[in-house]
């Protein structure tokens, strides 16, 4: 996968950018990102390789790999949240 913003940005260049600004200009992203999106509605602060939410993140991709039996989108789902 490409980066989201130019590594030849003269701000990435100039080493001006916010660590999470950097982030985006990396080469490549990671292979899987995991946010709390009520903390962090931006998508800052990638959760994937937290210890402490390594569960998480194990639930998420089993219903990813076998399907869910309930509906994931908070927007047509009265349930509560699956993770």
């Amino acid at each position: 996968m490409r980066s989201l913003v130019s590594t030849e940005s003269p701000l990435h260049a100039e080493g001006q950018l916010t660590p999470a600004q950097s982030a985006l200009c990396a080469p490549t992203m990671p292979a899987e990102e995991l946010y709390d999106l009520d903390a962090d509605p931006h998508e800052i602060i990638n959760l994937a390789a937290v210890p402490e939410q390594r569960a998480t993140l194990e639930r998420l991709r089993a219903v990813l790999e076998n399907g869910s039996p309930t509906p994931l989108n908070r927007a047509r789902s009265s349930s509560p949240k699956p993770w």
